[in-house]
């Protein structure tokens, strides 16, 4: 029986191509857009969280506060070497691995072979700051512990200005001139993380021991100043625990444990990973719904086609009952015509929407290869828009449906 009302349906959909084009077509923009946004949306958030998983996993930075507010009119605090070696040899924080102390003296112009470059972001710090940001080697060697204590005058620089300046990325050996001061190139690293690509604009950075760049660029005021500071800490470890510990320990080292206000902020990139996550669910799942509103105007168009179309089968609904069809047989073949239509523009938008998103990943893969981002079929999201299309079809086709199996035989046979 149900075989028998899906032909019917499914050869009255076909006697008319042209409505049955135009009736599918809300249905399949809104589905297309649908899977599109979903899948666009998953793929970006993997890749993202891909890039970001190394430079966020088992870190927490740590700012002092510089808002009146939070201080509650009190003096602010700043961090020096001495809070690091501190928080190294503190048998109350045993979980800290390593410390990074990242500073930068903003933008600054350098002299290559009798050529100056402008707006060079040169940045110091620890050795151990490599470890916090991923960045791979890809010629040469890090600065050490050693170029560290000595103030070694070593720079590593990043790929897009290895490749913009010597117009290669082999170039460990080479002279950098800054400020009239000869620093060795000793390695280079990897661009940083979503940086553009040598046709359009790219960060180009220089990275010295943070010793050196406070002997020869930092001010006399702030040669023993710690900006901030970012702990690796062991996995496992209870990071609320820490964070609390971590407060304590350098407000007690400032005297400041007891006085009233904010005086540290302290941050868990997982955490802000996660909320950026959150967020990020929100953005995606608005759109879908905007998106969706075309599933509504889709299924008012069936509806209003369906009606039509029983306007114009009166009389065939009409001899149908006069031979023994019931009215449940009526409301079935309409009902399954409506959830056919939409069925088959579901099919439609779920592999337009998936073909548009295989487009973008192909799209930024040509400008970006570095990037290497891999297509991703949300299961969920293709069942999701089909179930959603199954169901607009049943919902606006059960009013056209009713309206068929409930004309009377007599009065659908004389309907003109």
């Amino acid at each position: 029986m149900f075989l028998n009302y899906f032909l019917t349906a499914f050869r009255q959909i076909l006697k008319n191509r042209g409505r049955s084009a135009l009736t599918m077509l809300g249905i399949i923009i809104g589905i297309t857009s649908v899977i599109f946004v979903m899948t666009s949306g998953q793929i970006a958030k993997r890749f993202l969280f891909s890039q970001l998983s190394e430079i966020t996993k088992n870190v927490i930075d740590i700012y002092p506060s510089q808002d009146p507010t939070e201080l509650k009119g009190e003096k602010g605090l700043t961090f020096t070497e001495a809070d690091i070696q501190a928080m190294y040899d503190s048998d109350f924080l045993p979980e800290i691995v390593a410390l990074s102390t990242p500073y930068s003296d903003g933008q600054i112009t350098m002299q290559v072979r009798d050529k100056e470059y402008d707006e060079i972001r040169l940045i110091g710090d620890r050795p151990e700051g490599f470890a916090f940001d991923g960045a791979g080697l890809l010629d040469g060697r890090l600065y050490n512990t050693t170029d560290f204590y000595h103030s070694s005058r070593v720079v590593l620089i990043n790929e897009s200005f290895a490749q913009d300046v010597f117009a290669r990325k082999r170039v460990a050996g080479e002279q950098l001139h800054i400020n009239g001061t000869s620093f060795e190139v000793i390695g280079v690293v990897e661009d940083p993380a979503f940086s553009s690509g040598p046709d359009g604009f790219s960060f180009q950075e220089v990275y010295m021991p943070l010793s050196t760049l406070r002997k020869y660029f930092a001010p006399a005021q702030e040669a023993d100043l710690v900006p901030s500071i970012s702990v690796y800490f062991t996995a496992g470890t209870n990071v609320s625990s820490l964070q609390n510990r971590i407060n304590s320990f350098l407000l007690r080292r400032h005297s400041m444990l007891h006085k009233e206000g904010e005086f540290i902020h302290i941050i868990n990139r997982q955490q802000e990973i996660e909320t950026f996550n959150s967020v990020l669910l929100g953005i995606q799942v608005f759109i879908s719904a905007i998106a969706a509103i075309s599933l509504l105007v889709g299924g008012i168009g069936i509806m209003n086609i369906m009606l039509v179309t029983v306007k114009e089968r009166t009389k065939e609904i009409g001899l149908r009952k006069a031979i023994g069809a019931k009215k449940k047989d009526i409301l079935m073949q309409f009902l399954f015509e409506a959830i056919i239509l939409t069925s088959i523009g579901g099919v439609i938008g779920i592999t337009a929407g998936l073909g548009l998103s295989a487009l973008g990943v192909f799209v930024v893969n040509i400008m970006r290869p570095d990037w290497d981002v891999k297509f991703l079929l949300v299961i969920p999201a293709i069942v999701t828009a089909y179930a959603v299309a199954a169901l607009v079809g049943l919902v606006f086709g059960i009013y056209p449906a009713r309206r068929a199996a409930s004309l009377h035989p007599i009065d659908a046979l004389r309907y003109e």
